[in-house]
């Protein structure tokens, strides 16, 4: 009897500690310090994605250019010039076999990261704004930043998946949850729509911003959704019931990326300055006075700023969690920066 209570007691001592090992870090300490500007690529940064073994960082650009810098060397090692327009969005795919881009001429391809060549390309519903992988590749979701609807391309069968339809004006961001049965979008209408991956239908909607829903993510383990807006506040969410959590206030300008330090629930949020110019086209402003703000999302605290050039455009960090990088736009502020973590 005594030896079946301790085997009993050793597997709960196993499991339990299983399970702690299992769950990402509370958080993780952002003391990431400036090591490297990267200069002399064509155009402006407008999208960034580091490859899943963090050897390869892929940049987007105004100049229809997709740019591959080596990592750690940050070496400039390949351009891409395949793009119609503003190339606004890029993703790897989890296995790094695929890279995929989205631009501004409604159109996206998917490259074979072995020989940079073209293996699918496909016509969205417009404009593309974010691109998002779910956890095995097989599926890619699509956000055209100027229709009421999104998009999850099959990308085994290269064909169109589900059509993800939004009431709530266009969809302008796109994530997909780590277990892959969820999407989320934010969209014009200030609201974050949540579909069901394998139906394509609507599971619920949220509310809460007071403007366009620019940026969204989940967190690693899935428990958390996070949105960011142009009513400049980052809100956190319950990603399975979505239930609102907490509203993370400190930018001074509207959220235009969110990324979590793998493994954690430290989140970095980025904030862009934009004006409305002629015929309200939206500009981004140069100079002085943007940031990155690190948070711990399970508690809500702010755990370090980051100061930086206009406009702040875009934030990726590696896959192990030793470098950030911000990719800015607009006159002097045209060039990438990158953090090491000490």
């Amino acid at each position: 009897m005594r030896k079946t209570f301790l085997l009993i007691c050793l597997f709960v001592f196993v499991f339990s500690a299983s399970a702690v090992l299992a769950q990402p870090k509370a958080s993780a300490k952002p003391n990431y310090e400036k090591i490297k500007t990267l200069v002399g690529y064509p155009g402006e940064v407008l999208s960034m994605a580091f490859s899943p073994d963090g050897k390869t960082l892929a940049i987007g650009t105004s100049d229809k250019k997709l740019v591959l810098f080596s990592v750690p060397d940050w070496q400039m090692i390949n351009t891409i010039d395949k793009n119609g327009r503003d190339v606004t969005a890029v993703a790897f795919s989890p296995d790094g076999n695929y890279l995929a881009s989205g631009d501004k001429d409604k159109k996206v391809f998917i490259f074979d990261t072995k020989t940079w060549e073209v293996v699918q390309k496909f016509k969205a519903y417009d404009d593309v704004s974010a691109l998002a992988f779910n956890y095995d590749g097989s599926l890619l979701a699509v956000a055209s930043g100027k229709k009421d609807n999104a998009m999850l391309w099959d990308v085994k069968k290269d064909k169109l998946a589900k059509k993800l339809k939004s009431r709530y004006g266009d969809v302008q961001t796109i994530a997909v949850s780590p277990d892959g049965s969820q999407v989320a979008g934010g969209t014009q209408d200030n609201k974050v729509v949540l579909w069901d991956a394998a139906t394509g239908n609507e599971i619920m909607s949220l509310t809460g911003h007071a403007s366009n829903v620019e940026a969204v993510t989940y967190s690693p383990d899935g428990k958390y959704l996070v949105s960011g807006g142009a009513d400049n506040v980052v809100m956190t969410w319950d990603a399975k019931t979505g239930g609102f959590l907490n509203r993370l206030m400190g930018h001074a300008d509207r959220i235009s990326s969110l990324a979590f330090i793998p493994n954690t629930t430290t989140l970095a949020s980025a904030d862009c300055k934009i004006f409305l110019g002629p015929f309200f086209r939206k500009s981004r402003v140069g100079g002085p006075g943007c940031k990155a703000i690190f948070w711990d999302v399970a508690t809500a605290k702010q755990l370090k700023t980051i100061d930086t050039d206009c406009s702040l455009t875009s934030i990726a960090l590696s896959p192990d969690g030793k470098f950030f990088v911000t990719g800015n736009a607009t006159g002097s502020g045209q060039f990438i920066t990158v953090y090491e973590k000490k």
